[in-house]
């Protein structure tokens, strides 16, 4: 499942990438631009916008929920997205698919205590950022079971 997020729902498309979905972020307004790309890249509109899901446009999603919990919930409800889900598979900043790196590739690219900590890493081809299993994956990992629970 591929989704556009509008300039309404930011953080739900950085959560929807944390889950392995492919999550494209219009960080503006920009309602042509958005069905434009829904249409020719085959996704799915998600937004708080009431006005963008006109008669004419079933590709559209409107979020009644305001929390990102909520909205997650929302989707899961109504696209079962807990079984399609991928977590930590795609950057949380640009979206790009993660690939293995090798842990000498990032000695110096993350801070000493995490490199002599962590085995693993995974790497943004994109734009050039490390993934490891920290605190903040904990959290986040935390949130996903939440949701699956939800189910």
């Amino acid at each position: 499942m591929r989704f556009v997020v509008d300039f309404m729902a930011g953080r739900l498309a950085t959560w929807l990438r944390v889950l392995g979905f492919d999550a494209v972020y219009l960080g503006r307004p920009a309602d042509p631009e958005i069905m434009r790309i829904a249409l020719t890249e085959d996704r799915l509109v998600l937004t708080r916008n009431r006005q963008l899901a006109g008669t004419e446009r079933p590709r559209v999603v409107v979020l009644e929920s305001e929390t990102v919990a909520e909205q997650l919930a929302e989707l899961n409800a109504r696209f079962r997205l807990v079984h399609e889900m991928h977590p930590f598979t795609r950057c949380a900043e640009c979206n790009a698919e993660l690939v293995h790196a090798a842990r000498s590739r990032a000695r110096d690219r993350v801070p000493p205590y995490i490199f002599e900590t962590h085995a693993e890493f995974g790497y943004c081809p994109d734009c050039d950022k490390f993934y490891w299993r920290g605190s903040h994956w904990t959290a986040m990992r935390r949130n996903i079971t939440l949701l699956e629970r939800r189910t």
